[in-house]
């Protein structure tokens, strides 16, 4: 192995066929959205980029990575808090979770596990207040799954 690590600098790329509603602008004005597994916090006026994500997988398939920290799926959702100053994403896989992460550093916030029996995450969203995160998962009945922002479900 080599003694260098890599690091992610730039992601060209964006993720529009399959989802909707997936760029929004922060507190500072930048635009947020998803791509692969990967949040991305665009500034446009130096054209530099933040990522939620972006770390070295610890195992070499995505179905036993550990997803404490991002995702190892791809997102499928994104939504903003109403200040602009976090972002939710979720994502596809047969045991999904959600992330709550700020919106302006890229920094994790709270992750949330979605129950047994769930599939991918389709859409999500942030309550007004930012007391509540809510999403609808992928299931035959797409359930509807609410969480406190201390991560109770």
């Amino acid at each position: 192995m080599p003694d260098d690590r890599w690091e992610l600098e730039y992601c060209y790329g964006y993720r529009s066929a399959d989802s909707r509603n997936n760029v929004h602008y922060n507190a500072n004005g930048n635009a947020v959205y998803i791509t692969a597994c990967l949040g991305v916090v665009l500034d446009q006026g130096n054209n530099t980029q933040k990522f939620f994500g972006a770390k070295p997988a610890e195992t070499s398939h995505k179905s036993r990575a550990n997803d404490m920290d991002q995702h190892t799926n791809d997102i499928m959702c994104i939504a903003i808090s109403a200040d602009g100053r976090r972002a939710l994403t979720g994502q596809v896989n047969n045991a999904p979770v959600m992330f709550l992460w700020d919106a302006c550093t890229g920094e994790k916030i709270q992750r949330f596990k979605l129950p047994a029996g769930s599939k991918g995450v389709i859409a999500c969203s942030i309550s007004a207040d930012g007391d509540c995160v809510g999403c609808v998962d992928d299931s035959n009945e797409h359930k509807v799954h609410v969480y406190g922002a201390d991560g109770s479900l």
